[in-house]
């Protein structure tokens, strides 16, 4: 089989080798650039992620402590002017006054 094939001869071996080295050249670029791309676009992300914990940082910064405090989910069994239920689940709790395991485990729930 050897001794069939003709050796390639030198024009050949050189347009061979350009072409290797263009190809090899083509995808080190192309990898150079889907890199770049990569990394704008991870960039872009962070700065969204950053711009967007900045906004909710300000957005917590205006509201009004009384606001703030509302939030808090109390207890239904604490007396208190603010007495609410933040589940369905202690809004029928809240008619049995007295605390039982059951009831107690509502609250934690809630």
């Amino acid at each position: 089989d050897q001794a069939k094939r003709k050796p390639l001869d030198a024009k050949v071996m050189d347009v061979y080798s350009q072409i290797t080295t263009e190809l090899i050249k083509a995808h080190t670029q192309f990898r150079i650039e889907e890199k770049a791309k990569a990394d704008e676009m991870e960039r872009r992300r962070t700065q969204r992620r950053a711009k967007r914990s900045v906004r909710r940082r300000r957005r917590q910064q205006q509201q009004s402590p009384q606001r703030r405090r509302r939030r808090q989910h109390y207890c239904i069994f604490r007396s208190g002017p603010r007495l609410f239920a933040p589940t369905p689940f202690a809004a029928s709790a809240s008619t049995v006054s007295t605390s039982t395991p059951a009831t107690l485990a509502l609250t934690v729930a809630a």
